[in-house]
């Protein structure tokens, strides 16, 4: 008897083991599949009413930033590309998200 409740002690166990892996395992697969599906050579910018995304490709010029043309005009929102060989995509990023301007920025989404 001590035997059986030694064994099915072990058995709950291990079960709980296996499932937090799993679950931590699911939780690890959501975030690979949600950067997965960022196009980090393009990111989206809400700008401030009124501002051009001139603004900015002129004081990122050194970037290459391009503009690739709006994407929303009832929220003034405009899809940027630039040179990946002159900065990387994440410094950009954070860039633009602290430029006067810019009210969000981020990856656009892969279609």
């Amino acid at each position: 008897m001590k035997n059986l409740l030694f064994i099915l002690l072990l058995l709950g166990s291990a079960m709980s083991c296996t499932s937090t892996q799993s679950a931590n395992t699911t939780a690890t697969e959501n975030t690979t599949s949600q950067t997965e599906n960022l196009n980090y050579e393009r990111i989206l910018v809400l700008l401030k009413n009124g501002i051009r995304p001139d603004v900015l490709t002129r004081a990122f010029a050194q970037y290459g930033l391009q503009d690739l043309g709006q994407t929303s005009r009832s929220e003034n929102r405009f899809m940027l590309g630039f040179d990946k060989n002159r900065i990387k995509a994440k410094e950009l990023l954070s860039l633009l998200k602290n430029h006067d301007s810019v009210l969000e920025a981020e990856f656009a989404p892969v279609n």
